[in-house]
């Protein structure tokens, strides 16, 4: 036997397997003459039973509990917020291990296991991973402080951390606000844009006067109904640059040129001299036939009328086009490029870029279209102004 949970007797006392003369003390008190009972047999019975009581014990009794057959129930209660264990350095008794506040997290500290704040050097270094970090979880106030007047970015070439950015002498950050200063001229691009009154009075010739670029306003349309011409007046400094749109302008002669007319008194008279002009007529099938002078009355926006090279009135037969005129307030000579098609008097047609001027340094105000014969018959100009 390994346990004497029961301690029998001293001596060498042995009982009587399976007790089989039960009797026996019975038949000795009853014998003639009487026999006395020895000392002998009840040690040894008795001896018997306490040896039968032990191995019962060892054979049933720790085996009664089987393994895993405890459940949470049978424990005993724990106190609250609590885990059972055994806190300090040493073997003994378990007790429970209460947390007695939250957001503790249980920790050993100072040999002793116990709930407490995460301390200070507790994580290790790359414990945190951007992996265990959830999105938007890190706030302002856990980046690291930074100084006044800086932005957050990155200057240096390629992928890497967080840099703090000095901000630059056009753009400043108080009160939570980013202002950027507006850029001087010459920042603004390689090429510079005209002002509106550099545009009106061409004094500066470093900067350039944008054309598509430029918003466009419908200033007025002059419509012909067989109109010996048609006139634009009070042109002025207002708009860098002023641009006819010339649509199915129609001549009530056939073969005839389509002309331009500056004035500088607001048509009361128009000049007739110092223009220059080059006219390129690409006529289809045909080729190209350049017509120009140095020294004119007028500019030519077609072909001069004559041997059906002018512009035709027959059925479709019209010009349409595009006339700008730039700075017609400035001090220089006054310049104008156009660009049109038309059916000449053959039925043919004819791409006509032009390119014209007139040496006046005084400022234009007026402008007058007309055909070199005849009136015109039917069409419209619209004109707008280009700051």
């Amino acid at each position: 036997m390994t346990t004497q949970q029961y301690k029998r007797p001293s001596g060498n006392y042995v009982g009587e397997a399976g007790l089989p003369n039960r009797t026996k003390y019975f038949d000795d008190s009853n014998a003639s003459p009487r026999r006395p009972i020895s000392s002998t047999k009840v040690d040894g019975d008795i001896n018997y039973l306490i040896d039968a009581v032990n191995q019962i014990y060892d054979t049933a009794v720790s085996g009664i509990v089987a393994d895993g057959s405890v459940t949470n129930a049978k424990i005993r209660d724990s106190a609250g917020c609590s885990v059972i264990g055994r806190a300090t350095a040493t073997t003994g008794v378990v007790a429970d291990i209460t947390a007695a506040a939250n957001d503790t997290v249980l920790v050993r500290k100072s040999n002793v296991v116990q709930f407490s704040t995460i301390p200070a050097g507790a994580i290790d270094n790359d414990a945190v991973t951007t992996s265990t970090i959830a999105n938007t979880n890190v706030t302002f106030a856990k980046i690291q402080n930074v100084n006044a007047g800086v932005l957050l970015g990155r200057t240096t070439a390629g992928a890497g951390s967080v840099e703090a950015l000095t901000v630059g002498s056009n753009i400043t950050a108080t009160g939570g606000t980013v202002n950027v200063a507006d850029a001087s001229e010459s920042a603004k691009g390689v090429v510079e844009l005209a002002t509106a009154a550099e545009q009106a009075t061409g004094t500066d010739t470093a900067r350039v006067v944008p054309v598509s670029g430029m918003p466009m306003t419908l200033i007025s349309t002059q419509t012909a109904t067989s109109s010996a011409s048609l006139v634009f007046t009070d042109l002025n400094s207002t708009y860098g640059m002023y641009e006819f749109v010339l649509r199915d302008i129609k001549p009530a002669t056939d073969d005839v040129s389509l002309r331009i007319e500056m004035s500088t008194n607001n048509g009361s008279s128009y000049l007739a001299s110092g223009y220059q002009y080059q006219v390129q007529a690409a006529i289809a099938g045909t080729g190209i036939a350049s017509e120009g002078s140095a020294s004119a009355s007028i500019i030519l926006l077609t072909k001069a009328g004559g041997g059906s090279a002018g512009v035709g009135n027959a059925t479709g037969e019209s010009y349409s086009g595009i006339v700008r005129l730039f700075l017609p307030s400035g001090s220089q000579a006054k310049k104008i490029e156009a660009s049109g098609t038309y059916y000449n008097a053959a039925g043919t047609m004819v791409s006509s870029p032009v390119g014209g001027a007139n040496n006046t340094t005084t400022a234009v105000d007026a402008v007058r279209f007309t055909f070199s014969s005849g009136n015109i018959a039917s069409g419209s100009i619209a004109c707008y102004g280009r700051r």
